[in-house]
């Protein structure tokens, strides 16, 4: 296999909270110097590809925004010309303005929920009663959790569930494990003579997006999945691997 790009996860897959995955930064300086390119995918959309990337750069890991894709970035192009009701975080607001939709709660063409740890319940009433009046209810991702320095904590998935048990109404997932994200990352490598893989921690969303888009995979049991979750699921990456070093052993051989 001839691997010319890298698409990575971020939380449980380059860092947990404010550290980085044991390894990390040696196999990505590695790629640095490589000719394999990389990109940074992440469904979290509460954060810029500015701040994403500052944050890795504090770890130690070498980055820049146009390495950096979000579900948010995703999201702003479905809406961009359309009314948006935007419940979510100031960048996704921003996000969203800045790609050229209108947001208003006043008759609006799209619902759009990203993780915000400040949404309410008064929040969610406000969302089903823009359902009931029939709007497009989209999704920046339907991750239920993330993992941060060895804790899970809830994320944008638990609000879409319990809007779903209120108004039997599903959304439209933008980022992983659609496969709209991983589109925007092809587009943006220079070398498209040879393979991409998708590593992630998630089995639902970054696993499942590389089979959706076609594209060989690595999960890394350094996030939410552990041996036994995925023994006992149906979704199989291509390769398993336990942390870094095992994963330098597969991408570098010898």
């Amino acid at each position: 296999m001839k691997l010319t790009s890298i698409f990575f996860d971020l939380d449980g897959t380059v860092y947990s909270g404010c550290s980085a995955i044991a390894g990390a930064v040696e196999f990505t300086d590695r790629l640095a110097v490589s000719d394999i390119e990389f990109r940074f995918l992440t469904n979290r959309s509460d954060r810029s590809s500015e701040e994403v990337a500052n944050h890795l750069n504090s770890l130690g890991i070498t980055c820049n925004s146009d390495l950096v894709i979000t579900s948010a970035m995703a999201a702003a192009e479905m809406v961009k010309g359309r009314r948006v009701a935007v419940v979510g975080s100031e960048n996704l607001y921003k996000v969203v303005e800045d790609a050229g939709g209108f947001i208003t709660r006043d008759n609006p063409d799209d619902l759009l929920v990203g993780f915000d740890p400040k949404i309410d319940f008064n929040d969610i009433a406000c969302m089903c009663s823009l359902l009931e009046e029939g709007v497009r209810f989209l999704a920046t991702n339907g991750d239920k959790w993330i993992k941060m320095n060895s804790r899970l904590y809830p994320e944008n998935g638990m609000v879409l569930a319990a809007i779903e048990s209120l108004t039997k109404i599903k959304p439209i997932i933008v980022g992983k494990p659609n496969i709209s994200m991983i589109d925007t990352a092809l587009n943006s490598i220079n070398n498209t003579d040879g393979s991409t893989i998708l590593i992630g921690d998630n089995l639902e969303t970054d696993i499942m997006a590389a089979q959706n888009a076609g594209m060989s995979s690595i999960l890394i049991l350094t996030g939410v999945t552990n041996e036994e979750a995925a023994d006992a699921s149906d979704i199989k990456p291509t390769w398993r691997v336990r942390n870094y070093e095992e994963l330098s052993k597969l991408v570098f051989p010898g």
